[in-house]
């Protein structure tokens, strides 16, 4: 026969030591549950959402009334920002730049002149030159093939460094850059893409000196 409405079972609250089923502590602590409730048991909960900021991530917090809470964490990837603001809102963006939709590089601006050198220490994969000064040579270095195996990085420069003017762009310490020392620039409008092996620099475009 099914059981009426309203039937009512008892349960143990977790935890409670049930050897003694006599003893007084688990008569107090025992709970009276109705049939319905235990049929409604787990089919659905109210949930609360809110978000919060932790370090560089964004935790998603799913605030149960009865029921088991949830964490779901958002990180962010390359090009990708998330962030947490104006209480539960979170944000997802794109942070890459770009213009109308489309992506672009924005460039290192560094100067550059006779007599001076320089090293390359930006996070970006393009360096813009302006050449500032008389004619003659700076060098320029780039950073370790080494400590950022694979990278691509492209130099390039405007129409200020002349045949007069010459960028050395040299690989450090032990490192080659297309086997030698450094690779030379020295024309207008000129520029070249090189890319890391893991151990030295390969000159993987170049426009014609």
């Amino acid at each position: 026969m099914p059981i009426p409405a309203g039937t009512k079972f008892h349960g143990v609250a977790p935890g409670v030591d049930t050897e003694d089923k006599g003893s007084a502590r688990v008569s107090a602590d025992r709970e009276a549950y109705t049939i319905e409730e235990i049929g409604a048991a787990g089919t659905s909960d109210v949930y609360t959402l809110n978000a919060s900021t932790d370090g560089d991530n964004v935790d998603l917090n799913l605030d149960a009334v009865s029921g088991v809470d949830s964490t779901v964490q958002l990180t962010a990837g390359t090009g990708i920002g998330i962030s947490q603001s104006g209480g539960d809102n979170v944000t997802i963006e794109n942070t890459l730049n770009n213009v109308g939709g489309v992506a672009t590089l924005e460039p290192e601006f560094m100067t550059v002149g006779p007599g001076g050198s320089s090293t390359i220490t930006t996070s970006k994969n393009i360096v813009d030159l302006t050449w500032s000064g008389g004619s003659g040579t700076h060098n320029l270095t780039l950073p370790s093939a080494a400590a950022i195996p694979y990278r691509f990085l492209r130099i390039v420069n405007d129409s200020t460094v002349t045949a007069q003017d010459k960028v050395d762009i040299y690989a450090p310490g032990t490192e080659t850059i297309d086997g030698a020392a450094f690779y030379r620039i020295n024309k207008e409008f000129n520029g070249i893409a090189v890319w890391s092996d893991g151990s030295n620099w390969i000159v993987i475009q170049a426009k014609s000196t």
